[in-house]
């Protein structure tokens, strides 16, 4: 798959691999320089509270699909209602700097502990901001994460395994 093909499929950025900087005391974070927008991508990201005390840094072209998604929960519903509140308390819209930096609110740093280094990984459409020592009590080893990437596979309307 050539990297154009990559960009129509996803609809932007590719992110990959495991990146550990520090936030400085403006609470800002730099993204590692192929991550980062250029000057002709969106700049604009939602920052969500995540799984296991990590955050979520989602690009607007992923996120708008979910987000049209949403259209259709009515908040007339109790429960619908009390989630779109959570969710919505725990996201934030961020935009990165000239550097490619973006600030973290204190919210975020106190919800996911990040109070100086931090990992950031490629999570291929979207991209984890961890609390280290929380990143490596949370990933998975490659048995199994490979046997939850090979699930996908047997998902319905899937007509071929990558495997053949």
């Amino acid at each position: 798959m050539s990297a154009g093909s990559i960009h129509d499929l996803l609809g932007g950025r590719c992110y990959l691999g495991r990146h550990e900087y520090r936030v400085d005391t403006q609470r800002r974070i730099a993204l590692p320089k192929n991550w980062r927008p250029d000057s002709t991508s969106e700049n604009s990201y939602y920052l969500l509270k995540g799984r296991e005390r990590s955050l979520q840094m989602v690009p607007a072209k992923v996120f708008l699909p979910f987000l049209q998604n949403l259209l259709s929960v009515s908040f007339a519903n109790r429960d619908a209602y009390l989630a779109l509140g959570s969710f919505g308390e725990g996201a934030e819209e961020v935009s990165c700097d000239r550097q490619g930096r973006i600030t973290l609110s204190p919210n975020m740093m106190e919800y996911s502990g990040i109070d100086g280094p931090a990992v950031l990984i490629g999570a291929v459409t979207t991209i984890q901001i961890w609390n280290p020592a929380n990143w490596e009590a949370s990933r998975m080893e490659s048995n199994a994460f490979m046997d939850v990437l090979a699930s996908f596979d047997q998902r319905p309307g899937t007509t071929e395994s990558p495997r053949n």
